[in-house]
């Protein structure tokens, strides 16, 4: 079949869904395999976030930037690894686009301008292509589907932390609200009043110092020779 681009591109593609991982592959004409799919290090409630592989089948980490099987060939240049996109993003232009050639197995550098210009068209093409099928959103479940083991594993993860911190600040909050009591028992027994059998005070005076000072029973002049 044939799809046109924004830009007036005519691609002849077919394309195959795989309902265990979410994902679709678009084999276009004379140019190679673009793997499409929902980002899987996206939020769990983020459901707009994409990512495109370039090529097909997986590679191992120590040759992440040789190309894969079937990747695409644009214009003389070979695309490696893949780019989150965002389908609200995907405006005039190729500014939101983000993708790399391989120059080694472990070493890539950003497209030209213009394969840029040239790849952001195709993906808006595929993309647009992509997100109008009847089968979409079926596809969109079973991608959850894959992804939810670790989702729920994240989950409980963050579930036991905060537990844990949970824990730690009831039992602070326990040991606070059990101070404030002894306070607020202290507060309502108000202030203490001397008992009625309480003996004078003794009135100490000093000849250098008019204050009076309240310490006992008698009282005593204090002569300073």
């Amino acid at each position: 079949m044939q799809i046109v681009t924004p830009n007036g591109r005519r691609l002849t593609i077919t394309y195959i869904n795989d309902w265990t991982s979410g994902a679709t592959t678009y084999h276009v004409d004379r140019m190679g395999a673009f793997v499409l799919t929902w980002y899987q290090y996206a939020a769990p409630d983020d459901h707009n976030t994409l990512v495109v592989h370039y090529g097909t089948g997986p590679h191992q980490d120590w040759r992440f930037y040789a190309p894969r099987d079937q990747a695409p060939n644009l214009f003389g240049t070979t695309l490696v690894a893949y780019s989150v996109i965002n389908p609200d993003k995907m405006t005039d232009g190729s500014h939101w686009l983000h993708a790399q050639r391989s120059i080694a197995e472990a070493r890539a550098e950003e497209i030209s301008d213009a394969s840029r210009r040239h790849l952001a068209d195709i993906l808006r093409g595929l993309v647009d292509h992509w997100r109008n099928q009847p089968w979409h959103l079926d596809l969109h479940r079973a991608h959850r589907h894959q992804r939810a083991p670790t989702h729920l594993r994240d989950h409980n993860t963050k579930i036991r932390e905060l537990t844990a911190e949970a824990d730690r600040i009831a039992h602070q909050l326990a040991e606070q609200r059990a101070a404030a009591r002894i306070q607020a028992d202290l507060i309502a027994a108000g202030p203490v009043t001397p008992p009625a059998d309480t003996a004078p005070a003794l009135i100490v005076r000093n000849h250098h110092h008019t204050q009076d000072h309240a310490i006992g029973q008698y009282a005593l002049d204090l002569d300073p020779t």
